[in-house]
């Protein structure tokens, strides 16, 4: 739930440890694949308490996802009505498992009752 200024109550959500961590957002081609799952997303950094939290944010559906690094592992907290995290990982990880294919070898297709 977002406050009047906008702001994810970041104490809320649920929170999980993730295999893909907010760092795989520095590769231009993940981020890209990112964009794919999470399309109006924000991304920022936030400083609580000393602790310095990767946020993305979709203001439009009022989703957020919230990432701290705990030594080796990630720590995703996430709340509002889709998981943009979940989305964003479960993208990075097919992508991965494909062999990372540049982005020349996207496609797009489009049908009257979709596109993919």
């Amino acid at each position: 739930m977002f406050t009047s200024v906008g702001v994810p109550d970041f104490d809320a959500g649920q929170e999980r440890t993730t295999p893909v961590g907010a760092d795989v957002l520095d590769d231009w081609g993940a981020r890209f694949v990112a964009q794919l799952a999470a399309p109006r997303a924000q991304r920022l950094s936030v400083t609580i308490a000393d602790t310095t939290q990767q946020v993305l944010v979709d203001v439009e559906v009022g989703a957020w996802a919230a990432l701290v690094q705990d030594g080796e592992h990630w720590i995703v907290r996430q709340g509002g009505p889709v998981r943009l995290w979940d989305a964003v990982g479960g993208h990075v990880l097919r992508w991965r498992a494909s062999g990372s294919p540049a982005l020349d070898r996207f496609q797009v297709t489009l049908t009257p009752e979709a596109q993919r």
